[in-house]
């Protein structure tokens, strides 16, 4: 549906915004950059500098990928008629000291009121409006769906959740119910339902907000404090409206400057060239003492804007008469590490897919890694292969022999008039890299082993940093193990941060890697494709997936394996990590 500018409910920063990823001790990067993307219309063609310092367009983040060629294909929301409300999610990740601080909510809801898109919220959320924690109200009755339009009371602890949805969580829901600090009254609704009144009218009060087209978000909306030395639970969004080859699209302003302060402390961060800007006059008189402390500095070349812990501050740069200098996006992107091909889409194109761009799927496209690196994985049949290495039009790039050269590790390959061939050995998995780094592109081509030497399982002698629910192990714990632990599924701990299971298996399975307790407190499992979902397909034998930690439901990978002799490697890339996506990788391997 992109580019047809029929809305879809854009989840893509929804999670992330709801787990109040800004504000929690270790927040998750990944989701971060999620949000930062929300905030630019969710747009594939949009560059962003990933938490690593990586450069790429939205569609090329494999946690979560954009996918809008529109802004109207984007509905930007934080709930609605299923699932908890905003105010209910929110009490399962904030501290305990935290849960009855409503500056945490309103700075959530504020995030899609000042997105690019259209924003969507559910009937109530500016009440703080509850459930009760139940999930699943549809047919709860008025009892749990009660909106208070007299701001006495948000609904909360209207009773227990009903709906079985919910069963998995009911433990946690009562331990949150025992705080009783979480009660609000109506003088929080109403400052809630007034702050949320001043985003409303900070939306409407300047087309900025409301870009309508791809290439006006791609020229105007910029991000300060990304990269690998960023402030955590700071987002600095710019959005231009100034005099370098930018139609004046708001006579009132010149630039504007959203500050997301998640952190429980004030943060101060400098915008090099930012000079004028104020804070918006609506926040000037904010019900919200707080963020009328928010300030601009001018500096020397620069300009600092400070906020307040747990506070959306919302800047402007007033036009003085015609149209003047804004705030430029290149800013932000020029020193980055940019895509040597830039918004080139490169893909393998040759006889395994007939050369036809009608076939060119998701399956042939190479992904922009970092360091002028691309990748792709590619299941290949056996005989020869011919092949390019080009985009769509064959205009922008055409990459043939005689245009590249081959590193000592590459399979042979040879010129076939001016294409690459080269002969597969088996049907199988092979690994295409591109590295543009220099004036000729260097060509790895490989065979992914789909089997593997398994006699060396030995735990190691250190003990376990990763710190595992029960008795502190993992198994791989399925169908084949009645879904309960069975030693001889453990994953070994190799050090290294590997855990390796050998196992023997037999046809088709569903699984997860968790600990031994009962109440499965550790879970791990494999990502989609793209995405930071469980992969719900049959992972394949030789591919390294990318793994999350957390709970995924009654969701289960699955594999289907011939009878014989297995390893399941879990390659961490953090000794202890938090839970969240992109945690490490699974690769399953049958032994020689």
């Amino acid at each position: 549906m992109a580019g047809s500018e029929e809305g879809t409910f854009n989840d893509r920063p929804r999670d992330a915004i709801r787990e109040a990823v800004l504000s929690v001790t270790s927040p998750d990067l990944n989701k971060i950059d999620k949000i930062r993307r929300g905030l630019a219309g969710t747009l594939q063609n949009y560059q962003l500098q990933d938490f690593r310092g990586v450069t790429k367009l939205g569609r090329d983040f494999s946690d979560g990928q954009a996918y809008a060629l529109d802004p109207a294909d984007i509905i930007n929301y934080v709930s609605k008629h299923d699932n908890e409300t905003l105010w209910d999610y929110l009490q399962y990740n904030l501290p305990t000291a935290m849960l009855n601080d409503d500056r945490v909510h309103n700075l959530s809801a504020s995030i899609p009121l000042l997105s690019q898109g259209i924003p969507f919220f559910q009937l109530g959320l500016d009440k703080m409006r509850s459930k009760s924690m139940d999930r699943n109200t549809y047919d709860a009755g008025d009892w749990y769906n009660a909106v208070d339009y007299s701001n006495q009371s948000n609904n909360w602890q209207a009773g227990a959740p009903i709906d079985n949805s919910n069963d998995s969580n009911l433990a946690t829901i009562a331990t949150i119910k025992t705080n009783n600090e979480i009660v609000v009254d109506n003088t929080d609704i109403d400052f809630s339902s007034a702050v949320f009144a001043e985003f409303l009218a900070i939306r409407s009060d300047s087309s900025l907000f409301r870009l309508t087209t791809e290439q006006d978000i791609i020229d105007r909306v910029g991000f300060h404090n990304t990269g690998s030395s960023q402030t955590q639970g700071l987002i600095v969004m710019s959005i231009d409206d100034g005099t370098h080859q930018l139609k004046d699209l708001d006579s009132n302003y010149d630039a504007i400057v959203v500050v997301i302060n998640g952190s429980d402390a004030q943060q101060v961060h400098p915008i090099s060239t930012a000079t004028d800007f104020l804070l918006h006059p609506i926040q000037q008189t904010s019900v919200d003492s707080s963020v009328q402390a928010a300030s601009f500095t001018a500096g020397t070349g620069d300009g600092a804007f400070t906020v307040p812990a747990y506070t959306t501050a919302v800047f402007v740069k007033t036009q003085v008469g015609a149209q003047g200098a804004g705030l430029t996006t290149g800013l932000t992107r020029d020193a980055a590490d940019v895509a040597p091909y830039g918004d080139t889409v490169v893909y393998l194109r040759g006889s395994m897919n007939n050369w036809s761009r009608d076939e060119l799927t998701e399956a042939y496209r190479f992904t922009y890694e970092e360091n002028n690196v691309y990748s792709l994985n590619v299941n290949l049949v056996a005989g020869q292969q011919s092949f390019k290495f080009a985009d769509a039009q064959w205009a922008n790039l055409n990459l043939g022999f005689n245009d590249v050269s081959f590193t000592a590790s590459s399979i042979m390959v040879n010129d076939d008039g001016g294409n690459m061939v080269f002969t597969a050995d088996s049907d199988g998995i092979y690994s295409f890299t591109i590295d543009a780094s220099g004036a000729t592109p260097q060509i790895t081509i490989t065979s992914i082993a789909l089997t593997v030497d398994c006699s060396a399982l030995i735990d190691s002698a250190d003990g376990i940093p990763f710190s595992i629910a029960g008795g502190g192990e993992l198994y791989v714990k399925g169908d084949h193990s009645g879904w309960g632990t069975n030693e001889l599924y453990r994953l070994h701990y190799k050090g290294n941060k590997q855990y390796q299971a050998v196992a023997d298996f037999d046809g088709a399975m569903s699984f997860k890697l968790a600990s031994d307790d009962g109440n499965w407190t550790t879970p791990l499992w494999a990502q989609a494709n793209g995405s930071t979902n469980i992969n719900a397909e049959e992972l394949s034998v030789g591919i390294h997936y990318n793994v999350a930690y957390g709970d995924a439901g009654e969701t289960n990978n699955s594999a289907n394996l011939p009878a014989g002799s297995y390893s399941f490697l879990l390659t961490l890339n953090e000794a202890n990590p938090a839970q969240g996506a992109n945690i490490g990788s699974l690769i399953i391997q049958q032994c020689q």
